[in-house]
């Protein structure tokens, strides 16, 4: 039940993910379309595209990360024995989970205080900047949930519980 309602959770976080890049894309566009036809663009855009990017990126990690797309140098790791792969995996996936940790843990922070600031944009006619900022921990949050999942699986894979 929580496994099914975890990816449907990342799941919905990917597709709004790319829903985002069609904004970005249509954003991006009218903002050509516009100077090029009428000399200006849509104000706030660039900045709002930057924005946007936030959610683009660390909503879909642990989506990625789900489905094995991340990227991985398989140059030598397909020479190892099994053995090897396993603890190679293990190692880089703990390595990962302490780094993204690390992230959650200083991008919260930083979140909560331009929270707690009430920090505003500049750019966008003083619009709140810290619902920007908490993307990035939350995103990271669920890579991390992702990373333990992996790791519990190729733990369990490799005592043969699987």
């Amino acid at each position: 039940m929580i496994t099914k309602s975890y990816e449907k959770l990342i799941e919905y976080l990917a597709l709004i993910s790319g829903l985002l890049v069609f904004v970005m894309s249509v954003l991006t566009m009218g903002d050509i379309l516009g100077r090029t036809i009428i000399t200006t663009g849509i104000p706030g855009c660039y900045e709002l595209v930057q924005y946007l990017m936030v959610f683009v990126v660390f909503f879909a990690m642990a989506y990625v990360q789900s489905h094995k797309g991340n990227v991985r140098v398989e140059l030598l790791f397909t020479h190892f024995s099994p053995r090897v792969q396993t603890a190679v995996t293990l190692l880089s996936a703990i390595m990962a989970l302490f780094v993204f940790c690390l992230i959650v843990y200083a991008s919260g922070i930083y979140s909560w205080e331009s929270w707690v600031a009430k920090e505003s944009m500049h750019d966008l006619q003083g619009g709140p900047l810290y619902i920007w900022k908490f993307g990035v921990p939350f995103g990271c949050f669920f890579m991390c949930v992702e990373l333990v999942v992996g790791i519990m699986k190729t733990i369990r894979q490799s005592i043969g519980a699987d």
